[in-house]
């Protein structure tokens, strides 16, 4: 069986910890269709079009900038290389 993903609350006292905001509302967002997918689920908001698709919701919660982070670390956390392309990467691949 594979390695499991950090759960929501690892993601939220992680964000807390090195951002000041638990954000678990990104997060569930991020992870949202595990329920269905399984580990499948990282096809959709774990790929280089997440920075480009934040729900305005967040960028108006938390800003871009740190939403921007906050899915990197989200990312990092699941060990995925994607975080390392998304971390040169800005809005609309800047």
């Amino acid at each position: 069986m594979g390695e499991r993903m950090p759960t929501n609350k690892i993601h939220s006292k992680h964000s807390k910890e090195f951002y000041g905001v638990e954000a678990s509302d990104l997060h569930k967002w991020l992870d949202a269709p595990v329920t269905i997918l399984g580990s499948g689920h990282r096809k959709y908001r774990h790929s280089n079009s997440v920075l480009d698709n934040i729900p305005k919701k967040f960028v108006e919660k938390y800003g871009y900038q740190l939403c921007k982070d906050i899915i990197i670390d989200h990312l990092s956390l699941e060990k995925l290389p994607e975080a390392l392309a998304l971390s040169r990467v800005g809005m609309n691949g800047e």
